[in-house]
């Protein structure tokens, strides 16, 4: 009520000021600079022939169709060159009184045709500030046609078919404000992180330009857009956004445009670096690495991921993690997907030491696909040499379990029973363990042992607790033993599984 009263007090006044001061009339005169400045359109397009300007807000012209045609499209273009928050038109009625203090919501547009609306091409745009009463400040273009009129002033008369209003806030004294319908309130995407490369044969992404951060877009209708050739990609933790006209995206089929404030992709691509021809190096196109094209990650059933030191003795300890979760499995297959590379020489590529990481995709229908990083490195079946991009690996939110395993370069461990028989050969792989804390719950007495290439695993009859001693170890006493516990299958269940598949 209280803004209602504002608005009643300040029609008031406006209507008391041209009753006082009169109309006042100047001959090809445009809109004055503090007009223009204050509308946001310092260089809104002027007209070539002769014109009655009105208050300072009002242009009276006579056009042919043509000129009047030809006159609409250049404001359109110009207006759509500012890239406003908002540019759009009249929409539904929002709200009146009495038929007046009318406010219409704002109506997005894209097409010209769009923004013809009750007799007149109705341009509202913003640049998102807001008043003093914290609601979103529209500037209105209007431009009428109408048959021939002659408009008297003075002891003149001068004859016009066009009228060009241009209006801060609201089109008239007591109605014609605009508001946003919450409603219909466009969807935005935040982007953490994205890395910006030029454009090669779709969906391929070619050389990298930059990197960006805290991007906002905002939903806006896309169709006018969509047969112009993107230059640009930008890759994010949510996918791929190709850049049609600098400041608007496409992604999965739906049109956005940047709307954070101070951050212009004009100002990148006006300094972007020449683009060398694009080269792909995605991981999944490099040889041995082709089945990242052939699945999914419905695919996947479990993501096992192995890490540790490279070219220490064997019976160190690997970290293993792995997760089943169907979150987890399709953001880390999505990052192997569209994980970066470059070609590096076979001296850059062979590192003694540092460490390695395995990863395993292990598939609904019981297969396995590997891949081996060794210090950040991918090796083809070529023997060609790329460095990655990133590793990607659980994160300490993710739902995985952490276990250890041993490092071994034999490969496979023989069980034997109490009585020293040969059982099962099994690889070493499949011993994943934690470390065991329920020491005085171990049984005496073991009932199998593995011998490997570094040791002895000693099982208690539980057939998943085991100590491990070293074939150095000459002193085997109690206190001197690390405990572990298998987890997922026990000995039992090893021995047997192996021995079916032999």
């Amino acid at each position: 009520m209280k803004k209602l009263l504002v608005l009643c007090l300040t029609a008031v006044l406006c209507l008391c000021c041209l009753a006082s001061c009169g109309s006042a009339h100047k001959e090809n005169e445009w809109f004055s600079e503090e007009k223009l400045t204050e509308c946001l359109v310092g260089d809104l397009p002027t007209i070539e022939k002769d014109y009655v300007n009105h208050n300072g807000e009002d242009i009276y012209v006579s056009f042919t169709s043509k000129e009047r045609e030809a006159y609409v499209a250049e404001v359109f273009e110009y207006l759509k060159s500012q890239n406003f928050k908002y540019l759009g038109t009249r929409g539904e009625q929002a709200s009146t009184l009495a038929g007046s203090f009318t406010t219409y919501y704002f109506k997005p547009a894209t097409e010209l045709s769009e923004f013809y609306v009750s007799g007149s091409y109705k341009f509202v745009y913003s640049d998102g500030a807001l008043d003093e009463d914290g609601d979103l400040v529209f500037c209105i273009i209007n431009i009428y046609d109408y048959e021939a009129k002659n408009l008297e002033y003075g002891t003149k008369n001068f004859a016009y078919n066009t009228l060009i209003t241009l209006r801060y806030k609201q089109e008239a004294p007591l109605s014609g404000r605009y508001a946003l319908n919450e409603e219909e309130q466009k969807s935005t995407i935040n982007i953490d992180f994205g890395t910006v490369y030029s454009y090669s044969d779709y969906p391929e992404l070619g050389e990298k330009v930059c990197e960006i951060s805290n991007l906002e877009l905002e939903f806006v209708e896309q169709n006018p857009f969509i047969e112009i050739d993107p230059g640009h990609v930008i890759q994010t933790e949510l996918g791929n956004f190709d850049i049609y006209d600098m400041d608007l995206f496409m992604f999965e089929g739906k049109g956005y445009r940047v709307v954070t404030e101070g951050f212009s992709f004009y100002e990148l691509f006006e300094t972007m670096p020449e683009i060398p021809t694009p080269t792909n190096h995605f991981l999944r196109n490099q040889a041995g690495c082709e089945w990242l094209n052939e699945i999914t990650d419905e695919d996947i059933a479990e993501i096992k991921i192995i890490s540790g030191a490279v070219g220490v003795a064997p019976g160190n300890l690997n970290n293993v993690s792995s997760s089943t979760d169907e979150t987890v499995i399709a953001r880390i297959f999505e990052e192997y997907y569209w994980l970066d590379t470059a070609p590096i020489s076979k001296m850059e590529g062979q590192i003694d030491g540092g460490g390695g990481v395995t990863v395993k995709f292990i598939l609904k229908n019981g297969t396995a696909k590997e891949l081996y990083i060794n210090n950040g490195n991918y090796l083809d079946t070529n023997s060609d040499y790329f460095e990655l991009l990133f590793t990607p690996k659980f994160k300490d939110t993710d739902n995985a379990t952490k276990a250890y395993g041993f490092i071994t370069y034999l490969g496979t461990g023989t069980v034997y029973d109490k009585d020293n028989n040969p059982v099962s050969e099994i690889p070493m792989d499949e011993f994943e363990f934690v470390v065991f804390s329920g020491l005085d719950a171990v049984t005496t007495g073991y009932y199998y042992r593995v011998e490997t290439e570094f040791g002895t695993l000693w099982f208690d009859s539980s057939n998943d607790v085991f100590y491990l001693r070293f074939n150095e170890v000459e002193v085997d006493y109690r206190e001197y033993r690390e405990y572990y516990q298998l987890i997922g299958k026990n000995l039992d269940e090893l021995i047997a599984e192996y021995n079916e598949n032999n």
